[in-house]
């Protein structure tokens, strides 16, 4: 707990370590190794737990930093949505899907790779590719946009 900000982010760490733990048990070779592997479980686990802080607080701070950049209104948060979820919908399903689990459910890309039969080098790569389709349909919606919102102005000025 100490490594941490607090009691709940600990028990956080140590529910993921107890997931890893139990699906990664089955391919786990040598047992007698295994003082050795639930040490490298829990440390990738609190690795990974700090990483998802870190860019918590990127974007916390890139929102603080500019703040113009929030939709001023909940009709332009609305739009802005509507934008994302017709280019979301125009992404093959695959790259859909992908940009699902990676951004909004922040699921790891191992867990990923692993459900899929891939490497998590590979499932990095096409996340990537997924993200880049996600934008190059945002850049084609927001040129083509009768009423551009907050989003559209920034998505245009990025290309």
């Amino acid at each position: 707990m100490s490594r941490l900000r607090c009691r709940e982010d600990a028990e956080d760490v140590l529910q993921d370590f107890a997931l890893k733990a139990i699906h990664g048990a089955a391919h786990l070779a040598d047992g007698a190794k295994i003082d050795a592997w639930l040490g490298v479980t829990l440390r990738n686990a609190l690795f990974d737990r700090y990483r998802r802080d870190a860019g918590r607080r990127r974007m916390q701070e890139a929102v603080i930093v500019e703040p113009s950049a929030a939709p001023e209104t909940d009709h332009d948060l609305e739009t802005a949505l509507i934008c994302l979820t017709q280019a979301m919908e125009r992404l093959k399903p695959e790259a859909r899907e992908l940009i699902r689990r990676v951004e909004l459910q922040q699921a790891p890309l191992k867990a990923i790779a692993a459900d899929a039969g891939l490497t998590a080098n590979n499932v990095g790569v096409r996340a990537y590719r997924a993200r880049e389709a996600l934008r190059r349909e945002m850049r084609a919606q927001c040129a083509a946009c009768d009423n551009p919102c907050d989003l559209a102005a920034r998505v245009l000025q990025a290309a």
